[in-house]
């Protein structure tokens, strides 16, 4: 499929119609609440970017918080890419950071530093994603059909890997809060145009390989799940909300599926690791 403006318009669409659901009914459940961390986050950068806006919104304001960061001047942000790469390189094998083809949907920030090309945000994802293949392989093998659900997804760096790296996906979910859902559900579609996708609480004409869902329609997942991703999100949520996610988890997750969670303490609701339960 072309990647057109006219089917950018029209995912656009689909994606803010079904994001605005939020905003016109009433928060059911904790997991749908926004903590006060990310209130604040959401009210310092613009959100919901407009057609033109999608083309570049990885330059702009739009991914505060989630991605590569456009208050900073060049020399600053090479700086900053200077410093992931190094941080990477600690644990992941710089193979890997030359491994994977970044999008240019949303026109990222690009820098060089040792032989290593791309934007902060992306080498960052590459490196979870190095680490989060490695424990599928471990503890989830060469299983087909392996269904995955990620917990807050900011831009879709690490699902866009997933989905190009794993043939063994049968479907992939992201939930997440309408703000961030809206750039992720984009960023996915315009990079998979031959994927079927569903927003859940939509009507089902068959099961689809990308699924977009609030935090509310949770329980329309396609089921029993074999990977729950979280990485550097629950850490940000009110403990209430952490504790609704993981005793949905523990009531979804398949019997050989794994909790893959990279998150620290003392940042927003969870005071101490012992807190997460």
């Amino acid at each position: 499929l072309m990647l057109s403006i006219i089917r950018l318009s029209t995912i656009r669409n689909r994606s803010l119609k079904y994001v605005s659901r939020l905003k016109s009914n009433p928060v059911m459940s904790a997991r749908s609440k926004t903590s006060r961390f990310w209130a604040g986050l959401f009210s310092d950068r613009k959100n919901f970017p407009s057609l033109d806006e999608l083309l570049t919104f990885q330059r702009s304001d739009f991914t505060y918080g989630v991605g590569n960061d456009s208050r900073t001047t060049h020399d600053q942000g090479a700086q900053f890419f200077k410093e992931r790469v190094q941080m990477v390189l600690q644990n992941c094998p710089q193979s890997e950071l030359s491994r994977y083809p970044e999008p240019v949907f949303g026109s990222p920030k690009i820098f060089e530093f040792e032989d290593v090309v791309g934007s902060a945000a992306f080498i960052v994802n590459v490196d979870t994603y190095y680490h989060l293949k490695g424990a599928i392989e471990k503890y989830v093998g060469s299983k087909n059909g392996i269904r995955f659900l990620e917990i807050g997804a900011g831009y879709g760096g690490v699902a866009f890997l997933v989905n190009h790296d794993q043939p063994s996906v049968e479907s992939y979910t992201i939930c997440d809060l309408p703000e961030n859902l809206f750039l992720s559900s984009i960023f996915l579609q315009m990079n998979f145009p031959e994927k079927r996708v569903r927003f859940l609480s939509e009507p089902s004409s068959g099961t689809a390989q990308l699924n977009f869902c609030l935090p509310d329609d949770l329980d329309e997942t396609p089921g029993p799940i074999d990977v729950v991703l979280n990485t550097f999100s629950i850490q940000e949520m009110d403990a209430d909300s952490v504790h609704d996610y993981i005793n949905w988890i523990e009531k979804n997750l398949s019997d050989e599926g794994i909790f893959y969670s990279v998150n620290s303490h003392g940042k927003a609701g969870i005071l101490r690791a012992s807190e997460y339960g």
